[in-house]
């Protein structure tokens, strides 16, 4: 299974880690779960899908307007553009209009001759993220690859990253970060990192990060069960 995960660089960054694996038939298996934590969330910049040389916005619903105008440039489905405008207008967009977009990409996908159903996760600090799982023959075939991206962009990730990145995601995300805060800093602590008592989850998670990035090995915040940052 091949998991598509944005880990929190900066205000503007999304990057992806997949992984790999066979099913039982030994077929090879493609998922989509798109997982976005952005700054804003971890109190820092403002989060945006701007481009890099705007000035980041100090509204959190901003992200609504921001994914739109990305959608409309890249040439979205009708239906997806339907559904961020009507987030624009109302400020969430519901798990039900993700779900959709996801069925629709499976839909799309089935059209273009992949095996493709629908699938979803629920991320540690409780967010229920609608996807899809594609079944090929062989794994980074540049054909497949290009039509799941294809019905990617048409139906499904515009809607999924405005339903991620919205306020309500963003906090649920927050009050997991703080609530581990004290199983970071206990791994932080036990390979001898030295902490601020005083330190929030943000802080926490960050030291983690560099302790992470400049060891290796030391993943701390895998073990506080922080799946993205």
């Amino acid at each position: 299974m091949r998991s598509a995960m944005a880990c929190r660089t900066s205000a503007t960054t999304t990057l992806e880690s997949p992984t790999t694996t066979k099913d039982v038939h030994g077929t090879m298996k493609t998922t989509r779960l798109l997982l976005l934590v952005c700054a804003v969330l971890l109190g820092a910049a403002a989060c945006s899908t701007a481009p890099d040389d705007a000035s980041p916005s100090t509204d959190p619903n901003a992200v609504f307007a921001d994914v739109l105008a990305e959608a409309e440039e890249a040439g979205a489905s009708d239906e997806q553009l339907a559904t961020l405008r009507e987030a624009v207008e109302k400020r969430t967009v519901p798990i039900e209009a993700a779900r959709e977009a996801a069925r629709r990409t499976v839909v799309c996908m089935q059209e273009a001759g992949l095996d493709a159903q629908y699938d979803e996760q629920q991320v540690s600090h409780g967010l229920v993220i609608p996807g899809y799982a594609v079944q090929t023959g062989t794994d980074g075939d540049e054909d497949i690859d290009a039509q799941i991206a294809a019905c990617d962009d048409k139906e499904y990730i515009y809607v999924s990253r405005a339903y991620q990145l919205q306020p309500s995601s963003l906090e649920s995300a927050e009050k997991f970060v703080e609530q581990q805060a004290p199983v970071i800093q206990a791994c932080l602590e036990d390979n001898g990192v030295k902490t601020d008592p005083n330190a929030t989850g943000h802080e926490l998670a960050e030291l983690a990060s560099q302790t992470m990035r400049d060891t290796g090995s030391v993943n701390c915040l895998a073990e506080a069960g922080i799946e993205a940052w």
